[in-house]
């Protein structure tokens, strides 16, 4: 993979989002709103990570109207999406994708699976995203 094309900031870090639960229906005792910053540094690499998900559900920033918030948040994530910042993966029998969740935004693409696929989930621990600024 190839690191995400520059980008002029034209916002201060840092900055807070609420991340919103869309797609299921939630008990009434379960979360359906966590608050995360927009930009992390990566713990290893040191490089910035943009913490961001789809707008849908990322529904306002920290310090920022509704209307400008959800501005930032669509460029931000056209700016991700962009052809040149986007790894599309055509499945083949016995691949094995992997990524760190910690800076790649990713969806699974239905379109042409056919048949039964067999799909595990495995996690490794490491370090969170760190405050942007702060030393590694």
């Amino acid at each position: 993979l190839t690191p995400m094309t520059p980008m002029t900031p034209t916002v201060s870090l840092p900055m807070a989002r609420p991340h919103v639960v869309t797609g299921v229906n939630p008990g009434p005792d379960e979360e359906t709103c966590a608050k995360h910053p927009v930009f992390g540094r990566h713990p290893i690499s040191g490089r910035t990570a943009l913490y961001l998900s789809t707008p849908e559900r990322c529904v306002a920033i920290s310090g920022m109207t509704d209307t400008a918030a959800a501005d930032m948040i669509q460029l931000l994530y056209a700016h991700s999406t962009t052809a040149a910042n986007t790894l599309r993966h055509t499945w083949s029998e016995r691949d094995l994708v992997m990524w760190d969740n910690r800076c790649v935004m990713h969806r699974a693409d239905h379109a042409n699976v056919g048949g039964h696929r067999v799909m595990h989930r495995g996690m490794v621990a490491g370090r969170s995203l760190l405050p942007v600024g702060s030393a590694r």
